[in-house]
């Protein structure tokens, strides 16, 4: 899996390219070792991983873009944005900044991912609110505001459903 995974990474430049690889090293290890709280290093890695990737996909890089519809380098974009604006990222305020009708832009959107734009925010939340737990002795209520959840039923159910434990035992 990691030869078919890096060959592709010849899409990035040397060096972000080199950045990636690392990563998927440092993933790849930890899944063999299976040391006490891989998977809690693992999930915290992915996300890495697809934060750089998001960062380092240029769509404006040379040959990356040519074969993207403009659906596509919009729905990269929002991914992005999602990336980094993730506690406050909207689907109403992603369609003015495109220039589209919102619903028209969730269709286009689950399209392409094969998800809803809610779904994956909701994810990316739920992913840095685990980091967050993991790194920082912040209490739960101040981990969701920091994601921008504000149901703490929602909260609990999602993390659950994600880490199979409940946020309070992650600790």
């Amino acid at each position: 899996m990691a030869l078919v995974i890096r060959k592709n990474i010849s899409t990035f430049p040397k060096q972000r390219g080199r950045e990636i690889s690392e990563t998927l090293d440092r993933i790849i290890e930890e899944y063999y070792l299976q040391k006490n709280y891989g998977d809690s290093i693992i999930s915290s890695y992915l996300s890495i991983l697809i934060a750089q990737m998001v960062r380092n996909y240029r769509v404006d890089d040379h040959n990356i873009g040519k074969n993207l519809s403009k659906r596509q380098i919009i729905v990269i974009e929002i991914l992005k944005d999602i990336n980094d604006n993730y506690a406050t990222v909207k689907l109403s305020d992603e369609a003015v900044k495109y220039g589209y009708n919102k619903n028209y832009l969730s269709n286009i959107f689950k399209s392409i991912v094969e998800d809803t734009f809610s779904n994956i925010v909701n994810k990316q939340r739920i992913i840095n609110a685990h980091i967050l737990l993991d790194t920082t002795a912040l209490p739960v209520t101040e981990v969701m505001k920091k994601v921008g959840i504000k149901n703490k039923t929602f909260f609990y159910r999602k993390y659950e459903e994600r880490y199979k434990a409940s946020p309070g035992k992650k600790r």
